[in-house]
């Protein structure tokens, strides 16, 4: 995406003007003064100029035009990616929170987390969190056909791994969690406003399929139903977000819990599959009120002064700018005479009018630039511009497994990861657009013949597809336009011997 044209027509003026020289003998001989103060020189060496100019924009992209091309391939340039990962409680400690408060703790959003006896990197949660302290009294599967599979010692031990929907993940199968809070208030804080828009966590550690597929991105839909069953009401609770994609991922369930209009010491959560799952999941652990954490911080009402009248810009001070789509990475607020408003993002300042209160973002420099009172409104001059952004280290941000960390407004060391804190990445730059786009390009497509469907379902994720095959079709039946693909997954045998 860097260049149109091949090097042999790349051609700079000195060039373009000994080209032009040496033609002039054969095409007009009577002309015999080639110096500088000839106007046909002058002519020649103008359109020179205009050559070499589009030249050089035909064998360059803009950055206009890699974006276009970019949003073609469904990329779309972000900002650092902070890393994620998730902190477990540590239930084997007796002096560890987990063990002692009695009780519930909201952590805001902004509160700071990062490992023992090391302030960098830091991190925070994903959300405004409830955490409850307490015990999980019994994991228990009931099937369909009304047989119980008691998963609790199992799951105390993290292993083997079990299957909480049963060996079908029917959708009448039930997973039950009997949870029991250590305090007498229950589920909520004293202070019940405190936890308003706070939500629980449920921690799942999934057995690694044989056929890895790589980390979970948050579901706004889960495939889950939850339901929250105390001794005389039961609750609806809805999953906020899903990062285990159906229990099949490691991950954790975020549930809202604001429809519990009650504060149970003693409640089992009810999780089924209303539609059925991809495979049955198989699970090493689950335990609740795990805090998923991203890495980076947050920057309130960063100050800057508007001195200029047309066209003023500036740089956000602290580098690393933390975005990923749709997000917006930044709010800007524009403190006038007339008051303070909210000023919009937008592609191109050269598309907006003389009154749209708009500023354009350079993710490749943070730079925020307003506009010219034509395209776009220019701030008045002395004016205050307040920014709102968060920042991450990127891939400096991860962190190995099995680091022990502090919680900001829980004292002592809540608890350690067993996975790795990872995921953490630099800005996209034109390179790493280009080279996800060949990739796109070669891989992503449509499926036509048998082999790109052979391919497609040994490559689902999470399925752990060993062989596959399409059936050949009845050359002298109807050609109704349906494929059928057999699939065969991996045997229990195969999957143990592989270490998942």
């Amino acid at each position: 995406m860097s260049r149109l044209v091949k090097q042999r027509v790349d051609r700079r003026f000195p060039e373009l003007m000994a080209m032009g020289r040496a033609q002039l003998p054969a095409l007009a001989p009577q002309w015999t003064d080639h110096n500088a103060h000839d106007p046909g020189i002058t002519l020649m060496e103008l359109l020179a100029w205009v050559a070499e100019a589009q030249l050089y924009a035909v064998g360059h992209m803009r950055r206009d035009e890699r974006t276009a091309y970019a949003a073609l391939m469904a990329l779309v340039s972000g900002g650092t990616q902070p890393a994620r990962g998730l902190i477990w409680p540590d239930l084997h400690d007796s002096r560890a929170p987990a063990s002692t408060f009695a009780q519930s703790v909201v952590i805001p959003a902004d509160a700071v987390i990062h490992v023992v006896n090391g302030d960098a990197p830091t991190f925070h949660p994903e959300r405004k969190l409830l955490w409850i302290p307490g015990d999980v009294r019994r994991i228990a599967t009931r099937l369909a056909d009304g047989r119980i599979l008691d998963h609790t010692a199992v799951n105390q031990r993290e292993g083997p791994a079990f299957q909480p929907l049963g060996d079908a993940a029917d959708p009448r199968d039930v997973l039950a969690i009997d949870f029991e809070c250590r305090g007498d208030g229950g589920v909520f804080p004293p202070q019940r406003a405190d936890a308003a828009a706070a939500c629980w966590t449920l921690g799942v550690r999934a057995a690694a399929p044989l056929m890895e597929s790589g980390p979970g991105e948050g579901t706004r839909t889960s495939p889950l139903k939850a339901t929250l069953v105390t001794d005389s009401d039961r609750y609806s609770v809805n999953i906020v977000s899903d990062t285990t994609d159906g229990l099949l991922r490691t991950g954790a369930l975020v549930l809202d819990l604001s429809a519990v209009a009650s504060s149970p010491k003693r409640f089992t959560l009810e999780l089924r599959a209303p539609r059925g799952l991809a495979r049955p999941p198989r699970v090493l652990r689950i335990a609740p009120s795990v805090v998923p954490i991203v890495q980076g911080r947050g920057i309130v009402r960063e100050v800057h002064t508007v001195n200029a009248t047309t066209d003023w810009s500036f740089r956000l001070d602290v580098p690393g700018l933390r975005s990923a789509p749709p997000e917006s990475p930044v709010r800007i607020d524009v403190v006038e005479p007339v008051g303070q408003s909210t000023w919009q993002r937008c592609d191109r300042l050269a598309a907006q009018g003389p009154g749209d209160k708009v500023y354009e973002l350079d993710l490749s420099s943070d730079r925020i630039t307003f506009g010219n009172g034509i395209n776009g409104r220019a701030p008045l001059e002395g004016a205050q511009v307040l920014a709102w952004y968060a920042v991450s280290d990127g891939a400096q941000g991860s962190v190995a497994r099995n680091r022990r960390w502090h919680v900001q407004g829980i004292g002592g060391v809540f608890g350690a990861n067993p996975d790795a804190i990872a995921g953490g990445a630099g800005p996209d730059d034109w390179r790493t657009q280009r080279r996800e786009s060949r990739r796109r390009a070669r891989e992503e497509h449509a499926l036509v013949s048998a082999d790109d469907i052979v391919r497609a379902a040994l490559a689902l994720p999470l399925l752990d597809v060993a062989r596959a095959w399409v059936v050949p079709s009845n050359d002298g039946g109807p050609r109704t336009g349906i494929v059928t693909l057999v699939a065969m997954v991996i045997r229990e045998q195969a999957r143990s011997e592989s270490g998942g």
